[in-house]
């Protein structure tokens, strides 16, 4: 498990966000957290942000 996480845990919200899915609505959803740490989804880790979410 811990193998597929690190692999998306260096790039952006919005990177691994873009690969998944193309919708723009429902990235905008999954993103919308991003204001808990001040970051906007293009700069900050989706590593940081899915342990947020799982918090």
């Amino acid at each position: 498990m811990a193998a597929p996480f690190r692999s998306y845990a260096d790039r952006t919200l919005t990177e691994v966000l873009t690969d998944l899915t193309e919708d723009a609505e429902l990235r905008a959803a999954l993103s919308s957290h991003y204001g808990d740490y001040s970051l906007a989804p293009g700069r900050t880790s989706f590593g940081i942000h899915a342990m947020l979410i799982r918090h």
